[in-house]
């Protein structure tokens, strides 16, 4: 009569650490064939065994069997690589069931006793589950014996190892850059929280969210501008105040707080770039501008290898031009023909600056576009101030009153004063003021509003042009007659 096979094993209670190795799950065993009704070891080989994983949870945990990685995911089957047993996999929306099978005579129960010792566990998922152990269960054992009454060749089991899994941080990654919406020169700047800066930037396969950063490299230049943080939602900024070098002494900030960037007054460009490493929120966090050594990184830190850069761009904004000092024509003798060659440029450049423009590796500063006048009192009496866009043709200025109807001259318009007959001295003067090159001008009669704004083409100030016209000898005139006294006889 053909009895059950037996099994006898000792099963593990082991642990299984994210990223370590695999996990043996039996030793010891002795797998027996049965015995006769006269007691004697009956020699018959083993047919299928049936082994049971409950609680699996994640899409990586692998089963090897007979030197053969089993995915315990999904239903699939094949053979394994030394024996070339059938496997079957079922089942596994929480346990997976593993049928092995051998051909006639193809397993014997030393090969099985081999087998169940070398079989082990591993989970290469990077954020296992642990609410539940794994239990490994051979549940049944068949041979190749008679199964017909009385005979019996089922053994059922319950030899079980059981697996806890642990799981390990894992560093997060980091890929892309960051960048701060660009802002206007001379305007307030706005922060942003780090999270929405580098949250793109961020990965974790653990699921962590992003905890902070922690700044590893940033040069603190202060004629251009600073970095600040705030911990208060934007009320209070504090800047960085230094160089940061080094990632043993990099500074974080935490991924709730904001960051901004404070430009110098009439700077803009391209700012000082911040370098950070992102960190994960599985540990403790620092507070915000802690001194933190941040240079071992990747494996089971919160630390990214990767860097992530923070860029940001003060847009450039035209600053008004100053105007100083006074302009004056050369002067003409009285009933001379006035030249028509002298320029606004000639006149007023002498006077004109745009330095706040001039920003290293930033804007350029303008240069004189022309005029605008302000004020002048036509004199027609004594002469009339003139334009004239060709040198040929010139057209009178009429009297002027106020910037907001101020008459425009390009820079490269002529100008001058034609005197009335017979007249010299001081002619009336022309206030202007002048006009960079961030606009075009056109010079014609149209009234223009030449009112000053910090940011506009006028300078605030105004310069005079003044004239004289010389005076020179005129020639007496005669008329009537002359007398001399009569003399007595």
């Amino acid at each position: 009569i053909n009895d059950q096979p037996t099994l006898a094993c000792t099963g593990a209670t082991a642990t299984h650490t994210e990223d370590a190795g695999a996990v043996s799950l039996y030793t010891l065993c002795t797998v027996g064939s049965g015995a006769d009704s006269a007691g004697d070891a009956e020699d018959e080989d083993l047919a299928s065994v049936v082994i049971t994983v409950t609680n699996v949870e994640d899409t990586a945990e692998i089963l090897t069997i007979d030197g053969t990685a089993i995915t315990l995911a999904t239903s699939s089957s094949g053979d394994t690589g030394t024996l070339g047993l059938a496997y079957a996999i079922t089942g596994c929306s929480n346990t997976c069931t593993v049928t092995l099978t051998a051909e006639t005579g193809e397993l014997t129960t030393e090969e099985l006793d081999a087998l169940l010792e070398a079989m082990t566990y591993t989970n290469s998922d990077q954020s296992p589950s642990t609410s539940s152990a794994r239990v490994i269960t051979v549940t049944t054992l068949d041979d190749e014996g008679s199964n017909v009454s009385p005979n019996d060749n089922t053994a059922t089991l319950a030899v079980a190892a059981t697996i806890t899994v642990a799981k390990v941080n894992d560093a997060p990654t980091a890929s892309g850059a960051a960048s701060l919406a660009a802002l206007n020169e001379d305007a307030t700047a706005t922060g942003a929280t780090v999270n929405s800066l580098f949250g793109d930037t961020f990965s974790d396969t653990d699921g962590d969210s992003l905890g902070g950063i922690c700044i590893t490299s940033y040069d603190d230049d202060t004629a251009e501008g600073q970095w600040k943080y705030s911990t208060d939602a934007g009320t209070t900024w504090t800047a960085f105040n230094a160089d940061i070098s080094a990632a043993s002494a990099g500074v974080f900030v935490n991924a709730a707080d904001e960051l901004a960037y404070d430009p110098a007054a009439n700077w803009n460009g391209a700012a000082n770039t911040l370098t950070a490493v992102l960190v994960d929120s599985s540990g403790t966090e620092p507070s915000t501008a802690a001194t933190t050594d941040c240079s071992t990184t990747g494996t089971t830190t919160v630390y990214s290898t990767a860097t992530v850069v923070l860029s940001h761009t003060i847009t450039a904004v035209n600053d008004a031009p100053t105007a100083s000092g006074s302009a004056s024509l050369t002067a003409l003798a009285e009933d001379g023909t006035p030249s028509t060659s002298t320029t606004v440029t000639s006149l007023f450049n002498g006077g004109f600056s745009d330095s706040a423009d001039a920003v290293t590796d930033g804007s350029s500063a303008n240069t004189i576009e022309g005029i605008c006048i302000t004020s002048y009192t036509e004199v027609s009496s004594e002469g009339q101030w003139k334009y004239s866009t060709d040198g040929s043709t010139f057209t009178a200025i009429s009297s002027i009153s106020a910037a907001s109807a101020g008459l425009e001259i390009e820079q490269g318009s002529r100008l001058h004063f034609a005197p009335a007959s017979n007249f010299n001295g001081a002619a009336a003067t022309i206030t202007a003021v002048l006009i960079d090159s961030s606009v075009s001008v056109t010079t014609n009669s149209v009234a223009d509003d030449c009112s000053y704004s910090a940011t506009g083409e006028y300078s605030t100030a105004t310069m005079t042009l003044s004239h004289t016209v010389t005076a020179v000898n005129d020639a007496p005139t005669a008329s009537g007659s002359a007398s001399l006294t009569a003399l007595a006889e």
